[in-house]
C-alpha cells in the first residue's frame, strides 16, 4: 500500500512538471531588434537566453545561383520553432512516465458492453441444456445483478449457486418467475449454502437419496421422454482452514460418488471446491479419489482472479465429456469469483418457452365492442325454453364478438425480474464490469481502485433505485387497501411460490408425459373426496348414539325460488373483477362487466330458466383445476391441493342471494 501512494505521488509531480514545461514557453523572450542574421553565417541559439550573441564562422559560398538567394528566418520564429521542438518532446517523455495512456484509449460506457457478457449470451443462444454456476457471496444482496444478467441472456435452464448465504426463512425472498428454486443452506453457522434455480420447462425431480449429511450438495436428475436420465450435483467444499469443513469430509464425499456411480448413469458435478487446479500439489488426494470415479475437470481458466492472485476453484465434472460442449469462464461481476458455464448436448429434445393464452386488447374499443354485440339478434335465447340451449345461442355471439375485438393470442412469458433497474443503472453496471475486466488484465492498484469505486458507486444507485419503486408502488395503492396488501405481499414475500414440477413418482417410476401427468392429478382430485368420507366417523352411528326426538306434527315447509330481476343481474355483472382469471369458457370479466346493459336480460332470462327446471347449464358446472405445491416433495401429486377456476358466468349465478329470490310456504 505505502508503495502505490509513492506512485500516486510520483504521477502527480510529473504531471505538474508536464504543465510546467508546457507554459514555460508561452511567452517568447525578447529578441535584438539589431540583430541580423542573414548571410553567409552559422549560428548556435542558447535557449536560456534572453540576448542572442552570435558566434559565425565563415564557411564555403553555395555554387547554386539559387542557394544564393537562400534566406533564414526572422530570429523570433527561429527562437519559437526551437522552443515548441523541446517543450513538445519534453511533454511526450513526462505522459509516458505518468504511466496513465492507455494504448487504445477511449470512453468506458454501455457502448461496449455486449463484450461483457457476450460469452453468456453465446452460451444461452446453443442448443441443449443449459448450465451455469456462481459463486455468488450471498444471494440477498447480488440477486438484483443475477436478475440483470438473466434478462439480459435469452435463456439458461440450470444456475447453480454456491455461497447462497441464505436462511430457511430468507428462501421467499429470492424466488425468480419462471424457475423453481432448491435451497440447502449450510445447518453449522453462517455464510456457505448451495442453491439451484431450474427453469420450469425442465424436467427433474431431486435425488435425496445422494444427498449427505455434512456436504453441502443438492441433487437432481434431469428425465427427458424416451432417454435415460441425467444426474446433475451442485457442491460447496468451505476451505481446508474453515471450522465449516466435516473432519470426515473425503469419505463422505467417497461415499456419495459411490452411490452416483452405481446408478451407472451420465453425470454432471458444478460448483466450488476451494481446490486448486492451477497448482498440480494442492489437494493432491481430493484430486485423485474425482478421478478415481471417472470424473473429467472440464474448466481451464482461473475462476477467482485478486490483485494478488489466480487460482481455478469453481469446476465442472462429467463422467461423459464426449456430451459437453461450449465449456466458457465468464466474468461477470457478481463476487470475486468467476462464472463457468457449460451446454449438454441434446439430440432429440428441444426445450419449449413458457407460454399463455391471453385476450390481445390493444385494439379493443369498449364502446365499439358494445355496438357490435347489440347489432346481433338475441331472439333465440328468448324463445328457448332448454338451458343448455339458450346458453348455446348466448355463448356463440359473446365468443363471435370478443374473439374480433380481443382476440385470444399465445404469449412467451418473460417476466422482468427487477423493475426498478433503470437504464442508466444498467449502464452503470456494465462499466463496473468493464473496470473490472481492465483491473485483471493491468493489476494495477489504480484501476483496481477505479473498479471499486465504481462498484460502491452502482450498490448505492441499486439500493436507491429499489426503494424509490417499492415507494411509488405503495403511494399509487394508497386507496385501495387490497392493492396495500398485495403490494406488500409482493414487495416483502413471506412464502415460496413454487411451480409444479415436470417429472412425478408414480408407483415408484419416474413420469413426465404431460398427459398422463394430467389424468393422474384428476384421478387423484377426484378420489379424495371418497377416502375423506370413508375415515369420517360415520352419520348412522352418530344418530344411533344420540337419538333425537323429532315432532312428526310439525308440518314441513315448501321451498322454492323466485325469479330474478334484471336489475339483480346487472349489479352482479358489473362487480366482476377485471383482473381476476378465465375459467374454461375464456371469457373475460372486464368484458363482461362492460356489456353488462346488454346481456344481463338474457342471461336473467337464461337463470331464471335454471331456477324453473332445476337445471344448470353444463358448461357452468365445469372448472379449470390447477394444482397448488402445499410442501415436501414436489414430485409427489399427493403435495398439492387443487384450486378450482369458474366460468365467469358461475360466478354470476353464485351472486344471486337466495334470501332475496326464494320463499317458503
Amino acid at each position: 500500500m505505502a508503495d502505490g501512494h509513492v506512485f500516486k505521488a510520483l504521477r502527480y509531480w510529473i504531471i505538474l512538471l508536464y504543465f510546467y514545461v508546457c507554459f514555460s514557453g508561452a511567452l517568447l523572450p525578447k529578441t535584438n531588434p539589431d540583430l541580423d542574421i542573414s548571410g553567409d553565417t552559422l549560428l548556435f541559439i542558447s535557449h536560456g537566453l534572453t540576448t542572442v550573441k552570435i558566434q559565425h564562422f565563415n564557411h564555403r559560398s553555395p555554387s547554386s545561383q539559387h542557394a544564393k538567394n537562400l534566406q533564414l528566418p526572422n530570429s523570433r520564429l527561429l527562437l519559437l520553432g526551437c522552443r515548441f521542438t523541446i517543450n513538445s518532446s519534453l511533454s511526450l517523455l513526462l505522459i509516458r512516465l505518468a504511466n496513465d495512456v492507455e494504448l487504445q484509449p477511449g470512453p468506458v460506457g454501455s457502448s461496449s458492453s455486449h463484450d461483457i457478457l457476450s460469452d453468456l449470451r453465446d452460451l444461452s443462444t446453443k442448443n441443449g441444456l443449459k448450465i451455469i454456476h456462481q459463486n455468488i457471496r450471498g444471494l440477498v444482496a447480488n440477486k438484483d445483478s443475477l436478475c440483470q444478467m438473466i434478462d439480459d441472456s435469452k435463456h439458461i435452464d440450470i444456475i447453480s449457486l454456491s455461497e447462497t448465504h441464505l436462511s430457511d426463512s430468507e428462501e421467499a425472498q429470492v424466488q425468480l418467475d419462471g424457475y423453481t428454486f432448491i435451497n440447502r443452506p449450510r445447518k453449522t453457522g453462517k455464510g456457505g449454502g448451495v442453491g439451484v434455480y431450474i427453469s420450469s420447462s425442465v424436467p427433474f425431480h431431486r435425488r435425496l437419496d445422494l444427498e449427505r449429511d455434512g456436504i453441502e450438495c443438492i441433487w437432481i436428475e434431469i428425465l427427458f421422454p424416451k432417454s435415460k436420465g441425467i444426474l446433475i450435483g451442485f457442491i460447496y467444499r468451505p476451505p481446508s482452514s474453515s471450522k465449516h469443513l466435516c473432519a470426515d469430509f473425503e469419505n463422505k464425499l467417497e461415499s456419495m460418488l459411490s452411490a452416483v456411480s452405481s446408478k451407472n448413469k451420465e453425470c454432471i458435478l458444478t460448483g466450488d471446491i476451494n481446490c486448486n487446479y492451477l497448482v498440480s500439489s494442492d489437494n493432491k488426494e481430493l484430486k485423485a479419489m474425482l478421478l478415481s470415479f471417472g470424473l473429467k475437470q472440464l474448466i481451464k481458466d482461473p475462476t477467482r482472479v485478486t490483485q494478488d492472485s489466480k487460482t481455478l476453484l469453481d469446476v465442472i465434472y462429467t463422467n461423459r465429456p464426449q456430451n459437453v460442449y461450449s465449456v466458457k469462464t465468464i466474468p461477470a461481476g457478481l463476487s470475486d469469483h468467476d462464472m463457468i458455464g457449460c451446454v449438454r448436448k441434446l439430440h432429440n429434445h428441444k426445450f419449449q418457452p413458457r407460454t399463455i393464452t391471453c385476450r390481445n386488447y390493444a385494439n379493443y374499443d369498449p364502446i365499439s365492442f358494445c355496438n357490435d354485440l347489440r347489432s346481433n339478434s338475441l331472439t333465440p335465447v328468448f324463445k328457448s325454453s332448454c338451458v343448455n340451449e339458450a346458453w348455446s345461442f348466448l355463448k356463440a355471439i359473446l365468443k363471435k364478438c370478443i374473439d374480433k375485438h380481443a382476440p385470444a393470442i399465445k404469449k412467451r412469458i418473460k417476466g422482468k425480474l427487477c423493475p426498478w433497474l433503470t437504464q442508466k443503472v444498467k449502464q452503470e453496471m456494465n462499466t463496473k464490469d468493464q473496470l473490472l475486466r481492465k483491473a485483471r488484465k493491468t493489476n494495477r492498484e489504480i484501476d483496481w481502485s477505479s473498479y471499486k469505486r465504481q462498484r460502491n458507486k452502482v450498490n448505492g444507485m441499486v439500493k436507491n433505485c429499489k426503494s424509490r419503486y417499492h415507494r411509488e408502488l405503495l403511494e399509487e395503492t394508497v386507496g385501495s387497501p387490497n392493492k396495500f396488501w398485495s403490494a406488500i405481499k409482493k414487495l416483502y414475500p413471506t412464502k415460496s411460490t413454487k411451480e409444479p414440477g415436470a417429472a412425478f413418482l408414480v408407483n415408484g417410476a419416474v413420469e413426465t408425459d404431460k398427459e398422463v401427468i394430467a389424468n393422474l392429478f384428476c384421478k387423484f382430485f377426484t378420489d379424495v373426496a371418497g377416502s375423506l368420507k370413508r375415515k369420517i366417523f360415520p352419520l348412522c352411528n352418530f344418530v344411533w348414539k344420540r337419538p333425537l326426538t323429532i315432532d312428526t306434527q310439525q308440518p314441513l315447509e315448501n321451498f322454492e325460488f323466485r325469479s330474478v330481476s334484471d336489475k339483480v343481474v346487472f349489479n352482479a355483472l358489473k362487480s366482476l373483477k377485471r383482473n381476476k382469471s378465465s375459467g374454461l369458457d375464456n371469457f373475460p370479466s372486464g368484458m363482461l362487466k362492460d356489456s353488462a346493459d346488454i346481456i344481463a336480460k338474457p342471461l336473467t332470462h337464461i337463470i331464471n330458466l335454471s331456477l324453473a327446471t332445476g337445471s344448470i347449464p353444463t358448461d357452468w358446472k365445469a372448472a379449470k383445476i390447477v394444482p397448488l405445491f402445499k410442501s415436501g416433495s414436489m414430485a409427489e401429486i399427493d403435495n398439492y391441493r387443487p384450486i378450482s377456476i369458474l366460468p365467469s358466468m358461475s360466478k354470476i349465478l353464485e351472486k344471486v342471494d337466495p334470501k332475496d329470490n326464494s320463499v317458503t310456504h
